[in-house]
């Protein structure tokens, strides 16, 4: 279902925006401080790469004029999920390239 870039979340039935608050994720600064802070080897690589991908859709116009923060975040995902396989710059180029979720997705898978 999307409704107005509310794409509800097929396992949970929320919305993008819902998910995101769930884990207090409300601009690019606040997915940064959740990057650095509540990452840990207890949490899902799973969950972390829906946040990440979530996050990215939802705040890709702030990606723009946040490159230095967005590039931060990038690495740190690609760190914490061991995605030494992708490149960060490249990765950051097709974020802002990406149409919808699964673009994303497909980056990172």
């Amino acid at each position: 279902m999307n409704k107005e870039n509310n794409i509800i979340i097929p396992s949970f039935s929320f919305s993008i925006k819902d998910y995101l608050q769930i884990f207090n994720i409300s601009s690019l600064e606040s997915f940064n401080n959740f990057m650095k802070t509540r990452l840990s080897s207890d949490m899902s690589h799973l969950t972390v790469i829906r946040v990440f991908t979530y996050s990215m859709i939802e705040y890709q116009k702030s990606i723009i004029n946040s490159p230095d923060l967005a590039m931060n975040i990038i690495k740190t995902f690609l760190k914490f999920t061991k995605k030494s396989d992708i490149n960060a710059d490249t990765l950051y180029k097709n974020i802002l390239k990406s149409k919808n979720i699964e673009d994303i997705y497909q980056l990172i898978i």
